[in-house]
């Protein structure tokens, strides 16, 4: 769930978290306006301990939407410069190194983004055994 901005071909920005980070695409979790599929953006991501940002052109690959069909999540394929790939994913592999080490001590956020059911199913499989506190508005 690291910061994240997309811009788009004609202007405007999308700000939003990272979902799935890879080296080959991301998932972005949004609000509001979603751009069409197949349209060329540029994806930026900011390292959550140095504050540096990585911009990866990419293309809108697919749209992750919610139980009422609103969109809350950008799927997007990069188009990685030959020259850039290693320089990339080695970047791109600190930033989700970073984020796992700050999720170490606990996890934070918004349940809209991930669902609650695969939220405790993702804590079911990784700690068979514990106490999950769940608390609303604060």
């Amino acid at each position: 769930m690291v910061r994240a901005r997309v811009c788009l071909s004609g202007g405007g920005e999308i700000e939003g978290r990272t979902q799935n980070l890879s080296s080959v695409g991301v998932l972005v979790a949004i609000s509001g306006f979603a751009p069409a599929i197949g349209q060329d953006v540029i994806f930026s991501v900011v390292h959550p301990m140095s504050g540096e940002e990585r911009a990866i052109s990419g293309k809108i690959a697919r749209h992750d939407r919610d139980q009422t069909g609103q969109v809350r999540g950008l799927g997007i394929h990069f188009s990685i410069d030959l020259a850039q790939v290693d320089e990339t994913i080695n970047d791109l592999n600190q930033v989700k190194a970073s984020q796992h080490a700050r999720r170490l001590g606990g996890t934070t956020g918004s349940i809209d983004t991930l669902g609650l059911n695969d939220l405790l199913m993702s804590f079911g499989q990784r700690f068979p055994r514990g106490r999950f506190t769940l608390m609303r508005g604060g």
